[in-house]
């Protein structure tokens, strides 16, 4: 975390275009400050949708549905659990994750608009 300028406060890694007023409600800014930045992570899953390859796709989807585990996934795929695990570290990765985990959850807060934008993108 970074300090530029005279009382903005700045998260480590953005761009400049989110930040905090360091005057007032210490609390309700950095709130702000932490919904701002979960909002461009969502935006930012959204976009990356179709850098994905289309076996990566296909596991994303597979994984989002939550409707097969990873052995069942691996069955289905005939592939082993290893190259499954390996898929799904490169798609976490592109889209700006370090752990699955932390993607599931971005997902998760605006899964309606990411889906539709998928979906729309994916015909």
């Amino acid at each position: 975390m970074t300090f530029r300028g005279g009382e903005k406060f700045y998260p480590k890694g953005c761009d400049y275009d989110i930040y905090v007023n360091m005057q007032g409600n210490l609390k309700k800014n950095i709130e702000e400050l932490y919904y701002a930045y979960l909002k461009k992570n969502v935006s930012r899953i959204g976009n990356h949708y179709p850098q994905l390859t289309k076996k990566e796709q296909i596991i994303l989807q597979c994984l989002l549905s939550r409707r097969e585990g990873i052995h069942e996934l691996k069955s289905r795929l005939k592939i082993e659990e290893k190259t499954l695990s390996c898929h799904r570290c490169k798609i976490t990765r592109k889209f700006g994750c370090k752990r699955f985990i932390r993607f599931m959850y971005l997902y998760n807060l605006n899964k309606e608009i990411t889906d539709e934008k998928w979906c729309t993108s994916n015909t």
